[in-house]
């Protein structure tokens, strides 16, 4: 959520969305995902990322320019034979597409959208 310093408000967020969704975001966050997750974009353990290029399927990647926004395309490079699509918001933070005041506009019609074209959706 992107705040204005000089009046102490949220630029982007829509207030009762982070009343809603706040207290959700982390709760069931085990240590092991906060440790494998950080050691990943350190470099120490690859476990979780070394063979993300052996995956042949369609992936949506959101991605911000703030907090894990890089790493996440970092991510989405190393996946050189899935068909990746890439959903940027540079002025954005790692949860902002969810808080924002159009998060429909922002977070969902992105995925409905990118749903629609998927293969295996459109098959069946």
């Amino acid at each position: 959520m992107i705040s204005d310093p000089t009046t102490i408000t949220f630029k982007y967020a829509e207030l009762n969305r982070v009343l809603q969704l706040g207290p959700l975001i982390g709760n069931y966050a085990p240590l092991r995902f906060l440790r494998d997750s950080h050691c990943g974009m350190g470099g120490v353990e690859n476990a979780y990322n070394n063979r993300l290029d052996a995956f042949h399927g369609q992936v949506l990647v959101y991605a911000e320019g703030h907090g894990f926004g890089e790493m996440m395309l970092d991510t989405a490079d190393l996946m050189t034979h899935a068909e990746v699509t890439v959903e940027y918001h540079p002025e954005l933070g790692e949860s902002d597409p969810y808080f924002h005041r159009d998060w429909v506009h922002v977070a969902v019609h992105p995925f409905l959208e990118w749903l629609a074209t998927v293969s295996f959706w459109r098959s069946h």
